[in-house]
């Protein structure tokens, strides 16, 4: 029992740093943000990913820029320290 346990634990842990290392490539970073560019219908700037498991599953953007409508100005439409997004239960 305690065998299955450490188990589960080591492979919580090595779960956790292959998302944290894999959300960090250059491929999954241009993925996540041409995702982002079609949500919002602007371009858009992220420095950095990065994404947990536990306690729940979370993906942070660090240091977003979102661009403006060229046809508006030259500045930028937001600008964020971080955004998140993570999956939430369902209520009863």
């Amino acid at each position: 029992m305690v065998e299955t346990s450490t188990g589960i634990v080591v492979l919580v842990i090595v779960l956790q740093a292959g998302v944290s290392l894999l959300v960090r490539t250059h491929r999954v970073h241009a993925y996540l943000v041409a995702h982002l560019e079609r949500a919002f219908g602007r371009q858009v700037e992220v420095v950095s990913f990065d994404a947990r498991i536990l306690p729940r599953p979370q993906l942070d953007a660090n240091e977003v820029t979102v661009g403006e409508d060229s046809s508006f100005g030259h500045e930028y439409f937001l600008r964020a320290e971080r955004l998140s997004a993570g999956l939430r239960g369902q209520a009863c």
